[in-house]
């Protein structure tokens, strides 16, 4: 919305220093120099430009990010595809520095929403398997519950691979709101 809305703005002011260039003899500038003129239109013209490059920057921001967070939610699929019955963790390098950089708030709220719940249930799904093993590892620990604590790691692994897969392929068919920026 804020592009379209500057963009409308630098619309009318260079037809404003259009009108005031080709016909500065008009009724409707009388009173008003033409150097007073030119010096609203250029400020006017360089905060709207100004705005309008910054608005392109946040867009392409956002592509970026939606691709690189994309690519490494695929990752973590091909990962949990590739290691079965296995009490495997999963990294978020990209989803930490795109939090730590404030890159995320270039992204659509709803966009946003679903990469943070995905992320956050990776996160569980760390803890889970990371508590898991550490369990298993016990000296103490009964063949049972062993089996109990792979088995519950297991099924973490499972219900993460649905859920990475559902939201890779509402990606991959533009089926969630685009990011933001120009088009918002």
């Amino acid at each position: 919305m804020r592009g379209k809305v500057w963009i409308c703005s630098f619309g009318l002011v260079l037809v404003l220093a259009i009108i005031t260039i080709f016909n500065p003899e008009s009724q409707n500038f009388t009173g008003i120099t033409i150097e007073m003129w030119g010096a609203f239109i250029g400020v006017f013209a360089a905060v709207a430009l100004g705005e309008i490059i910054k608005t392109f920057e946040d867009y392409r921001v956002a592509q970026r990010v939606r691709k690189n967070l994309t690519s490494e939610l695929k990752n973590i699929l091909e990962n949990i595809k590739r290691h079965t019955d296995t009490t495997e963790e999963y990294g978020t390098v990209f989803w930490d520095s795109a939090i730590a950089s404030g890159e995320l708030s270039k992204l659509d709220s709803i966009l946003l929403l679903y990469f943070s719940t995905l992320y956050n249930k990776i996160v569980g799904h760390n803890t889970t398997a990371r508590q898991c093993e550490n369990m298993y590892n016990q000296p103490n620990t009964s063949p049972e519950r062993k089996q109990f604590y792979l088995n519950t790691a297991i099924k973490s692994q499972k219900k993460l691979e649905s859920r990475l897969e559902t939201l890779l392929e509402k990606i991959r068919l533009n089926q969630i709101e685009d990011i933001a920026g120009f088009y918002s």
